[in-house]
């Protein structure tokens, strides 16, 4: 075998190598992606309900305080 075909074919393997780690790389990062997609999805749904609970507090503070001044008054 000649010398530059053995290095043509070393190169291929090394290129090749190469490709199948960056496709693994993508299929991962594709991978990761959805699942900060999911994640996403579970803080914006906690993001909701919590700030649907301290709208509920908030209210419920608002009528404690004005029964507190109404009590004060008597």
């Amino acid at each position: 075998m000649e010398v530059g075909t053995e290095s043509s074919s070393s190169c291929h393997e090394e290129e090749q190598k190469r490709l199948d780690e960056l496709v693994l790389d993508v299929e991962r990062l594709k991978t990761e992606k959805t699942d900060l997609l999911k994640q996403n999805v579970t803080c914006k749904t906690d993001i909701k309900k919590l700030k649907e609970r301290q709208s509920h507090l908030t209210n419920e503070l608002d009528s404690a305080n004005d029964e507190i001044t109404v009590l004060e008054k008597c």
